[in-house]
């Protein structure tokens, strides 16, 4: 419950200004990075609709380009003018946590991926906000 609670603080404060960096810890496996990028893009369509918004996304390794193709996948186009500004965060929590940040100048969305009894890296909590 605490690491809940302390979890949360986390992403509250996360972003006050849009004046943030694509960032990506590089410590999951490729396929571990292709399913936090397919949920990233599946959080993404419910928020904006796809095949009616762009992104702009500037990838900065193996993930942003797993999450570009993620978002391709769902109907987002990207890297294209008149675009939503995207970015992201994948860090490194504690050994066995990880989260994804999907963060866009209205809207920021906080999911959480944890390795369970067998070492599987699962989907575990997820926060939402909207700008006012």
């Amino acid at each position: 419950m605490m690491k809940s609670l302390l979890l949360a603080v986390l992403f509250l404060g996360g972003c006050a200004t849009m004046n943030i960096d694509n960032f990506e810890d590089d410590s999951l496996t490729p396929n571990e990075m292709q399913m936090i990028a397919t949920v990233g893009g599946e959080i993404m369509a419910g928020q904006y609709p796809p095949g009616k918004t762009t992104v702009a996304l500037n990838p900065v390794g193996a993930f942003g380009e797993y999450l570009v193709e993620a978002l391709r996948q769902r109907g987002f186009g990207v890297q294209e003018s008149n675009a939503v500004a995207l970015h992201y965060l994948l860090d490194q929590l504690d050994d066995r946590t990880w989260r994804l940040g999907l963060i866009t100048t209205d809207w920021r969305n906080d999911s959480v991926f944890h390795r369970d009894g067998n070492n599987t890296l699962i989907r575990g909590t997820q926060t939402q906000r909207v700008a006012p």
